[in-house]
C-alpha cells in the first residue's frame, strides 16, 4: 500500500493551484479534487500530528488527480513559494 502525507498533498495542491488558478473565484477540477482529499485527511484525522491517507482508500478520479500533481518522492526537496509569502524552501507555517 502506498501513503500520502498531508504535506505531499499540499505541494500537489500548491503545484495545481499555480499552474491552473482559480477563476472568478471557482476552483478547477484537479484543485477541487485536491482540496477535497486534502480536507478530508484532515478532519478524519483530526489531532494526528502526520495525517496521511492510503491511495487505495481514493477513488479512481481522485487517485488520477493526485497522481497528475504530486512530485516525486526521487526528486528530491520541494522548493515552492511559501504560502504566506517566503520564498523556497520550508517555513514554520509550511
Amino acid at each position: 500500500m502506498t501513503t500520502i502525507s498531508v504535506t505531499r498533498v499540499e505541494h500537489a495542491i500548491n503545484r495545481c493551484k499555480n499552474a491552473q488558478p482559480p477563476k472568478d473565484y471557482v476552483l478547477g477540477p484537479d484543485l477541487r479534487t485536491l482540496a477535497t482529499i486534502y480536507g478530508t485527511m484532515n478532519w478524519e484525522q483530526r489531532g494526528r500530528p502526520d495525517p496521511s491517507i492510503e491511495l487505495e482508500q481514493l477513488t479512481a478520479n481522485e487517485r488520477a488527480a493526485l497522481e497528475r500533481w504530486l512530485v516525486p518522492e526521487s526528486s528530491g526537496p520541494v522548493v515552492d513559494t511559501c504560502a504566506i509569502g517566503r520564498d523556497g524552501g520550508e517555513c514554520e507555517a509550511c
